[in-house]
């Protein structure tokens, strides 16, 4: 089978490989790479600069920047490539649903990663439990003929321990907890440079391997190209995960998604640490990192979540919040004590208890919890509280009356994980990872 150049829209998930690796040559192609082990590749780098590819998991880092401060850093050390597909944020399932359709593509693009800094050691890190590590594991195992082998990292599920910090050091074995000072690209897998890139990152750097940075630039913006998977769920007809082109119409977007239910009442953009945006607002963007960055949000990690007419949005935020208290790794005053006692307030508010003493204290305490972290998790959840106040400021008033603007069981939707002891403790040996260096 000759494999066919990918036009329009569908990039990613214009094929689905699974785990055979010859499957995948005939579906997408051969790299067409040669590969000197152990030697930065500048002309890997340069195509990945201008192909304008930026990070996917949430950051949206231009990826040859990235390579560069690794190959030009200076260090005695051996770089390591680290791809993150720990996907902690509890609503998105993009990377889950890359690894099981495609992990030949992600794998490639490790490759890619690793001779473009000159890496030795790639690790793909996932997270206890992961949907996709029978795949991954199958997968690995019909690649015999890598430059640069890849091991398979298993953590314990914790939000921050994706925090790239958090991984490098989870990778090597240590506490998988953020680090405060310097970045993993000066000091991450046991001590080295590390590089961490996201797997969907990694999955488009090999298509662009294939087909060239022009070809990457023929959907999106100059400054976003390419497409984006996007986890879509609550009231789309088909919750799911889909692949939209960076700066499409978000009324387009919904579309792609599967359309809506009906009309709902805000969007949540990002995930647990993103933003709640009215209906109305965010159907006048784009689905596009600069356009929302200038309004004042952040499309993260891919989570699109429309928030249903019977849902109460104060409700389900406390209950996001009430479990990102419990997600810190306790390291610091805002995360330990802050997080808990916004999330604890929220909740009174929501359950419409001395809602005005309880909305002074919440809008009181974000700012002392803003920025003064060792890392940015009480800022995401500070972020979504701080957009839920000013999104859903009827309900607010409803709930100062005594009543609720939903069912008077206001059902809710979102995907909460198992809520962990608050406030959090100091971390301890339950964050070093499970199994590192292994296929």
């Amino acid at each position: 089978m000759m494999p066919k150049r990918p036009s329009g829209n569908a990039r990613l998930t214009s094929h689905s490989a699974g785990t055979s690796l010859a499957t995948h040559l005939d579906l997408f192609g051969p790299l067409d790479v040669n590969w000197q082990p152990g030697t930065p590749d500048a002309a890997l780098r340069d195509l990945t600069t201008r192909s304008g590819l930026r990070g996917r998991g949430g950051g949206w880092f231009p990826t040859g920047r990235k390579m560069d401060a690794l190959a030009n850093g200076g260090s005695d050390k051996p770089p390591c490539l680290v791809a993150n597909a720990m996907e902690s944020e509890p609503a998105s399932h993009s990377d889950a649903w890359l690894l099981s359709a495609n992990p030949h593509l992600v794998f490639d693009g490790m490759q890619i990663a690793a001779q473009s800094i000159g890496a030795r050691r790639a690790t793909l890190a996932i997270h206890e439990g992961h949907s996709a590590e029978s795949v991954v594991r199958e997968a690995l195992a019909d690649r015999n003929a890598d430059a640069v082998p890849i091991d398979l990292a298993i953590l314990k599920s914790h939000y921050v321990s994706s925090e790239e910090s958090a991984l490098a050091q989870g990778v090597g074995g240590d506490l998988a907890i953020p680090v405060y000072g310097l970045r993993p690209h000066e000091y991450g897998v046991d001590g080295n440079p590390t590089m961490v890139n996201n797997a969907e990152t990694l999955a488009h750097l090999a298509l662009i391997a294939r087909w060239g940075a022009d070809w990457f630039r023929e959907v999106g913006t100059p400054d976003a190209p390419g497409t984006a998977l996007l986890s879509a769920g609550g009231a789309f007809v088909q919750p799911g995960v889909y692949e939209a082109p960076l700066g499409e119409a978000s009324t387009n977007v919904v579309e792609i998604a599967g359309g809506l239910v009906d009309v709902p009442i805000a969007f949540l953009i990002g995930g647990y640490g993103g933003h709640w945006v009215s209906a109305e607002e965010f159907l006048s963007t784009s689905w596009d990192p600069e356009d929302l960055r200038v309004r004042g949000l952040n499309l993260g990690a891919g989570v699109l979540w429309a928030l249903p007419a019977e849902n109460c949005g104060l409700i389900g935020t406390a209950r996001i919040a009430t479990y990102m208290a419990g997600e810190s790794a306790g390291q610091c005053g805002p995360c330990r004590f802050g997080l808990s006692e916004l999330a604890d307030r929220l909740t009174q508010l929501a359950l419409r208890r001395d809602v005005a003493d309880n909305l002074q204290a919440v809008e009181a305490l974000l700012p002392l919890v803003t920025r003064r972290g060792g890392c940015a998790h009480p800022d995401g959840v500070a972020r979504l509280i701080g957009s839920a106040i000013d999104v859903f400021a009827e309900e607010i008033a409803e709930h100062a009356a005594g009543r609720c603007m939903s069912a008077d069981d206001p059902e809710v939707t979102f995907p909460i994980p198992e809520v962990r002891e608050r406030p959090a403790p100091l971390p301890d040996r339950s964050w070093r990872p499970i199994t590192t260096g292994s296929r």
